[in-house]
């Protein structure tokens, strides 16, 4: 029933993580998904941890923070279709943002380690988190001098991930590829 579910609110909303997918490779994906239900305040992905899970939100409200000048400030909001932890799937680096639920919720928790058990889409999932990392970056110079309040410089660049991930990142899908 859950990935029943799951499948509607992925079919409805226009993910960019699953373009191209069939309707059938899409119920696969699900298949390998689990739910999580969260509530208000919970921290879904802490600031600096290790995690290799990519999370969809299928309801809520979310928020990304980064980590700038001794605290916590928000640069992003996400709601349903959205994804987080992308980076983080494909290279084993902590996470240089932190992600807390705004509005209780259902996120679609999906692991590297199941990725393994569908190869007949691992190149269209590599592909299409390439393209939403790629977009990421670019959004970067836009949203850093509001959060900043002033302009970022090459460092502020650096902490958000931009070197290690163009680098690392592109490198590793590559190789994949």
């Amino acid at each position: 029933m859950e990935h029943n579910y799951a499948l509607h609110i992925l079919l409805r909303a226009n993910i960019p993580l699953f373009h191209g997918l069939s309707i059938d490779e899409l119920r696969e994906f699900v298949r390998h998904c689990n739910m999580q239900q969260t509530n208000r305040g919970d921290i879904i992905i802490a600031y600096g941890e290790y995690n290799s899970k990519i999370y969809i939100v299928l309801g809520g409200l979310y928020e990304a923070l980064v980590y700038i000048d001794q605290g916590l400030k928000r640069f992003n909001k996400l709601s349903v279709g959205d994804s987080m932890g992308g980076q983080s799937l494909i290279l084993n680096v902590p996470h240089a943002s932190e992600f807390r639920c705004l509005k209780g919720g259902v996120l679609l928790k999906f692991d590297r380690l199941d990725l393994v058990k569908i190869p007949n889409l691992q190149l269209k999932i590599y592909k299409n988190l390439c393209r939403i990392m790629t977009k990421r970056l670019l959004m970067i110079r836009e949203w850093a001098p509001s959060v900043l309040g002033r302009k970022a410089s090459r460092k502020t660049y650096l902490h958000f991930g931009v070197k290690r991930f163009r680098y690392r990142y592109v490198g590793h899908v590559l190789n994949r590829i």
